[in-house]
């Protein structure tokens, strides 16, 4: 489930839901006198009323999924066979129909004992554009040779060209990128750049890209020198792109235990830039009690408005473990002035996972900030959900561990919205018979809650209204 999502539209409407499990079946296999215990993963397609709609069935042993997106035409499914060492995209339609697919390369970073560096440091890997889908993978023959970044543009329309563009074969550099914004005409994505595996500090280009001809528009790099910069999202507010990142100041890790600073690039329509502010994040930990811990950051948001939302959640880490804290709303004003912050006073959940593997590219995965960010894309963390609206934004987290069966304790969610400039929060109470909760946004006003039975592998998905 941890793979499931809402359909969005491109007017940031929820018009239905995926939902991905796996369900173990008893058939006949070629070879077997008698039925054997086979695994089946199954992709189920609900509209808003949560009425099935489509359902596609993978049989194929060693398959998993690793993204959904929609981009209001068509659904794009990126799956990995570890077993074949196969790669791809289908695009579906709205009964789960396979309209195309597309290959892609399969590296040792796609294998399942090998973490994903790209979804660790939140680099987004299936991303919908309008008309179309694009897919970043970073990758390298052997785990520690140096990656190379791949940009695949895929259209709607089989029969039109798309596009790609990658690391140079003549580059002597550790390359990634990541997906930051799309729009009708241009494609947006950071490159990062490092010279070598030991030094972990990068050099950052956003680069515009045509969306149709994958000619690059514009080039806008980080001074030299500068602190190294994840940029996370972007958004068109009127006439101007925003684009909003995070930096560790002057260190030269990727992570640290305290992020530093909150960025932001304006450009105009035509990728010309505008302006460039930070906001120093010492001005939060000087004047505000966050509560124990350290700050991991979810995610930089920018608004309708144009304001900036930072969401994150405190915890702590001891020999591979991580324990939740506080949820953090850490709220700017359009020129990256501080308004407010909420806390998320909710009693946190621990992870028991042990001692962690070897990131790729040979970051140790021993850093208790790169075992958060290695619990946050696995569920292991309370944020549930983020949605944003055309005029509001959605954030849930858990009130500690999402099974409650085994302990037979209510679920708590926090839900806190962010509308007109203003930042609120409640909680619901509920007692689900079920091994597992998960959260999903649902049309403006509620949210839908689907809970997994582990006996009998059913879902009990119901919509609950908000009271904000």
């Amino acid at each position: 489930m941890n793979q499931s999502g809402a359909i969005i539209d491109s007017d940031s409407e929820v018009i239905g839901y995926y939902f991905v499990t796996r369900l173990e079946k008893e058939r006949r296999v070629r070879g077997k006198k008698k039925p054997q215990i086979v695994e089946e993963l199954h992709l189920e397609l609900y509209d808003i009323e949560l009425s099935k709609i489509g359902e596609k069935v993978y049989r194929q042993e060693g398959i998993s999924v690793r993204d959904v997106v929609y981009n209001g035409t068509y659904l794009a499914v990126k799956l990995v066979n570890h077993e074949s060492e196969r790669k791809w995209i289908e695009i579906l339609d709205a009964e789960a129909e396979v309209v195309s697919r597309a290959s892609l390369s399969y590296t040792p970073f796609d294998r399942e004992e090998s973490y994903s560096g790209s979804e660790v440091f939140q680099f987004k890997s299936l991303s919908a554009v309008p008309d179309g889908f694009v897919n970043v993978d970073s990758g390298a023959e052997k785990m520690l040779n140096k990656t190379k970044y791949n940009i695949k543009f895929i259209p709607n329309d089989e029969d039109a060209d798309g596009w790609t563009s990658r690391t140079s074969a003549r580059s002597k550099d550790f390359e990634g990128a990541n997906f930051i914004f799309a729009n009708e005409n241009m494609v947006i994505c950071d490159i990062l750049v490092r010279p070598s595996l030991l030094k972990l500090k990068f050099e950052s280009t956003l680069i515009g890209f045509d969306k149709t001809t994958g000619d690059k528009i514009f080039e806008y790099k980080t001074d030299e020198g500068a602190n190294s910069i994840r940029y996370t999202s972007g958004s068109q507010v009127d006439d101007q792109i925003i684009i909003a990142g995070l930096d560790v100041g002057s260190s030269n890790k990727v992570y640290t235990e305290k992020p530093m600073g909150i960025n932001a690039v304006w450009l105009s329509s035509k990728g010309e830039k505008i302006d460039q502010k930070r906001f120093d994040l010492e001005y939060i930990y000087n004047q505000v009690d966050l509560g124990p811990g350290n700050l991991y950051v979810h995610d930089i948001l920018v608004t309708s408005e144009g304001e900036f939302v930072l969401i994150g959640e405190m915890y702590k880490s001891f020999n591979g473990g991580l324990t939740t804290l506080n949820g953090i709303l850490i709220h700017l004003d359009k020129d990256l002035s501080y308004k407010s912050t909420m806390l998320i006073e909710k009693k946190g959940g621990s992870t028991g996972r042990g001692l962690a593997t070897t990131l790729n590219g040979g970051f140790s995965m021993a850093r208790k900030e790169l075992i958060a960010a290695k619990e946050a894309v696995e569920g292991g963390m309370d944020m549930s959900m983020i949605h944003q609206e055309t005029d509001a934004l959605i954030v849930a987290f858990f009130a500690g561990r999402k099974e409650f069966k085994a302990d037979g304790r209510q679920a708590s969610v926090y839900i806190a919205t962010v509308t007109d400039g203003e930042m609120k929060q409640e909680k619901m109470l509920f007692e689900p018979d079920s091994d597992g909760v998960w959260l999903f946004p649902c049309r403006s006003g509620y949210i839908t809650v689907v809970e997994y039975n582990g006996d009998s592998g059913a879902l009990n998905a119901h919509i609950e209204r908000l009271d904000n």
